[in-house]
């Protein structure tokens, strides 16, 4: 949970450093739940060149196997410019 914490802290730091400092961040960026969560830092890790493996989004955000393919599949498809919602 600490680390969990110390990463939304961190990704929120950076999206407020990127916004040019207008405050909170959006509602569209706080994450809901533990899948939301898995997909904003999957897409980070992602963008970042170094994405999150299967077993590292089960167990740091407590998805079963079925919700981290969902997961997978919404960033791919995300980063591809097509958006599954």
């Amino acid at each position: 949970m600490a680390f969990i914490g110390a990463a939304e802290l961190a990704l929120g730091m950076v999206r407020r450093s990127r916004a040019g400092g207008e405050g909170s961040p959006s509602a569209a960026h706080i994450a809901q739940d533990a899948a939301q969560a898995a997909h904003l830092a999957l897409a980070a890790s992602v963008a970042a060149g170094n994405p999150l493996s299967r077993r590292q989004l089960m167990t740091r955000f407590g998805l079963t196997r079925t919700a981290e393919r969902k997961v997978r599949a919404d960033v791919a498809a995300a980063s591809n410019g097509h958006p599954t919602d």
